[in-house]
């Protein structure tokens, strides 16, 4: 999965707690890790998920996690104790906690982030570094963006038309931490619905993580419905590959025959996406 990186400085300033014990996921009031999260970070970062995972003789464990507000500019602080001793730090940007779990032992290795039931991710940022308890770090952190976007504009619709629902099919159930694709789709499908009123152009938007299999396609099914509910016209897209960022608009218009309703998608990003045709219902 190839994702751009967003470059700029963590600052934080790690302090040793009292005891080398391993706590568990816990928090306390006492001689704690602060971090400092500054202004480069994303705007669009509104809570992050923070683990710190003890680096161990062979492998790690999760000793800390804590969710924040932010990053925002305000050099907001968070502190919570760790045990001395050297730390992977993972930070997951608009993670919600129900969507990060853990297999067997809770090592960074059996994290993942899980988007399993069709829930549409947010926009998902990552970033992740080491760190020794008791220093000073000033650390060049990338922050990778794991999800992407889809605009897709229905143009005109016709009369006879009270809502549409677009499906999209063939998107990765989640990522694990180590940042490897879940070997399964996310069931059910990714999908959205939305009212609309005739001769408007209403936009639908999704996100989804990467496509399904690794290097594999993904595929929009679009249904419209009319006010009782029975689907008036169908169709779907031709296939197109996903990864974190893309930011894909899709344009869509219905076709002046009474019988065969096309749908016009424009350039994506780099890809030419064909027309495809949704089938008037008898």
């Amino acid at each position: 999965m190839k994702n751009p990186i967003i470059w700029g400085y963590l600052s934080c300033l790690v302090l040793a707690g009292c005891t080398d014990a391993i706590q568990e996921l816990s928090g306390t009031e006492e001689e704690a890790t602060v971090i400092r999260l500054p202004a480069f970070s994303v705007p669009s970062i509104e809570k992050s998920q923070v683990f710190f995972f003890r680096k161990l003789e062979k492998g790690d464990t999760l000793v800390c996690r804590v969710e924040i507000e932010g990053p925002r500019e305000d050099f907001s602080t968070y502190s919570f104790q760790l045990p001395a001793g050297y730390y992977q730090m993972v930070l997951i940007g608009n993670g919600e906690m129900e969507h990060i779990r853990f297999e067997g032992i809770p090592s960074v290795e059996n994290g993942i982030i899980d988007y399993s039931d069709g829930t549409q991710p947010p926009d998902l940022y990552f970033t992740q570094n080491y760190i020794q308890a008791g220093e000073t770090n000033r650390i060049g952190a990338g922050i990778i963006i794991l999800s992407a976007r889809i605009a897709l504009t229905i143009r005109n619709v016709p009369s006879g038309v009270a809502r549409v629902k677009v499906n999209l099919r063939n998107t990765v159930a989640g990522i694990y931490m180590t940042l490897v694709n879940l070997p399964e789709a996310a069931h059910p499908a990714i999908s959205s619905e939305l009212s609309v009123v005739p001769h408007s152009s209403p936009v639908i938007h999704l996100t989804s993580l990467a496509s399904y299999p690794e290097g594999g396609q993904s595929f929009l099914e679009v249904f419209c419905y009319n006010v009782q509910g029975e689907i008036v016209y169908q169709g779907k897209s031709e296939s197109f590959r996903l990864g974190g960022s893309e930011d894909i608009q899709i344009s869509c218009r219905f076709d002046s025959s009474p019988v065969n309703t096309g749908i016009f998608l424009s350039e994506t990003k780099g890809q030419e996406m064909p027309d495809f045709i949704l089938t008037k219902e008898k």
